[in-house]
């Protein structure tokens, strides 16, 4: 036995914000207006198709470190220029997308094969950074709406392991599709608050042994 992980396939896709957006929408999951445009060329057509502000988005990073919200024209060129320069690493490419106002959740679990198995949900109310940062206060809560559009996103991923998604609710209810995190993540504490134990059952499924799903948690 091992670490319960997802299939090489999975994870690629898991660690592309971009792959991760294209998948959602497969899998019906309602996500912002996004364009991946092929060069700096087309950047200015593509942002006039989503209008202003708009965020620009690194296939990869973390804590919103390769996420930029442009609120003019004269500012895009060289913010997509700044996160095209930090994605270069990693060989990844920026992408537009639509800026939504709304409330910010989060909703972290553990899956085997896509199915969840435990999880804990939370409300942001103040993030470091703002945009897309980890949340340092929020408030647990179950919404059945969230619920369900996460494991959508999961399912379509056959995710196995721990894992985390970030949703927006826009201003007619809507959950939004942001990012997936296919790891451990910063606000995983909340869940002790909230009673759930993610290590016991990782550590059965570590062992090959089944785990019972129970999704409640304490709101």
């Amino acid at each position: 036995h091992g670490l319960p992980l997802s299939k090489s396939e999975s994870l690629r896709i898991a660690l592309s914000k971009n792959a991760m957006t294209r998948l959602a929408e497969t899998a019906a999951v309602s996500a912002p207006a996004t364009l991946l445009p092929a060069s700096e060329d087309d950047v200015a057509s593509s942002a006039s198709k989503l209008g202003f502000p708009l965020l620009v988005k690194g296939d990869r990073g973390e804590a919103g470190g390769h996420v930029r919200i442009v609120s003019k024209q004269s500012e895009l060129l060289s913010t997509y220029r700044e996160i095209a320069q930090l994605e270069q690493t990693c060989g990844g490419r920026p992408a537009l997308q639509e800026f939504i106002r709304g409330q910010a959740y989060s909703l972290g679990g553990l899956f085997q094969n896509g199915r969840p198995l435990r999880l804990c949900a939370h409300r942001k109310l103040v993030a470091i950074p703002p945009l897309g940062g980890l949340t340092v206060k929020g408030v647990t809560e179950s919404c059945p709406g969230l619920l369900d559009q996460a494991f959508k996103v999961f399912e379509a991923l056959e995710y196995t392991g721990l894992g985390h998604v970030e949703f927006i609710r826009d201003k007619r209810g809507r959950f939004r599709f942001l990012e997936l995190n296919p790891r451990v993540w910063g606000t995983i504490g909340i869940a002790e608050h909230a009673g759930v134990d993610f290590f016991t059952p990782y550590h059965r499924l570590a062992r090959g042994l089944s785990v019972v799903p129970d999704l409640g948690f304490k709101t």
